[in-house]
């Protein structure tokens, strides 16, 4: 046998390989940004449902919780923040690389309570407004859902704005992002207390478990499926992105 015979075939006659065997001929992008919507739906709709059943529990221990509205408020923010920052950031980070996921449940902490505050001011406003102004009643402005929607909104114009700072000027679509948290947690406020009503509202401490995971799986849904319309604006600045590859 000749030397010649022992050498690799040229390019030509070697057989084409499988576009799927070659990783960079793979569509990632679009495949990519599925995954990331689908995650994001999943994260929004199990966290929100973990903490409002956490939060719901406090009716079922009336003997440690004198007031449980009261303790429901004080510890909103917390939970939510910790049980849904960290499923958030992990998400975001595929978009985000940059982020930090203690930041990000820190920005979801300080911003529910900063909403908190902000919604209770305004509902404290406008009940005087419509009562003793208007003089209409709390039944009368459609069951109260407005109320919901406006404390609703504000919780998410504080939450999004802690989350904006957080994002920096190294990321782009940060108004996006502010504008659908307000109406993702205001729509998600509104449409969780829609299915309580139609479930045949009753006492917090007469519902079951599954139903606070169903009412804070239906809200978070809700949000998740709002704010990911942000989610492909939000992107590093080119600049950003050069400077963390050097």
């Amino acid at each position: 046998m000749s030397p010649m015979s022992l050498e690799q075939p040229e390019q030509s006659d070697r057989p084409d390989l499988p576009a799927s065997s070659n990783p960079s001929s793979r569509p990632s992008g679009p495949i990519l940004f599925n995954s990331i919507i689908g995650s994001w739906l999943v994260v929004n709709t199990v966290g929100f449902a973990i903490a409002t059943a956490l939060m719901a529990s406090v009716f079922w221990f009336p003997s440690v919780f004198e007031r449980p509205q009261a303790s429901v408020s004080h510890v909103s923010g917390f939970v939510v923040g910790v049980i849904l920052g960290p499923l958030q950031a992990i998400v975001l980070r595929r978009k985000v690389p940059k982020l930090k996921g203690w930041q990000w449940m820190l920005a979801g902490i300080l911003g529910s309570y900063l909403g908190v505050g902000l919604g209770w001011t305004v509902i404290l406003w406008m009940i005087y407004v419509v009562l003793a102004v208007l003089n209409l009643s709390f039944h009368e402005l459609a069951g109260g859902f407005v109320f919901l929607a406006i404390f609703g909104a504000a919780v998410g114009a504080c939450v999004g704005l802690v989350q904006v700072l957080v994002l920096g000027k190294r990321v782009r679509g940060r108004r996006r992002w502010w504008v659908a948290s307000v109406i993702g947690r205001s729509l998600g406020w509104l449409s969780a207390q829609l299915v309580w009503q139609l479930w045949g509202s009753q006492p917090p401490s007469d519902v079951q478990l599954v139903e606070f995971l169903i009412y804070g799986a239906i809200g978070g849904l809700v949000y998740g499926v709002v704010t990911a319309q942000a989610l492909p604006h939000l992107n590093p600045h080119p600049r950003s992105v050069a400077d963390h590859s050097n």
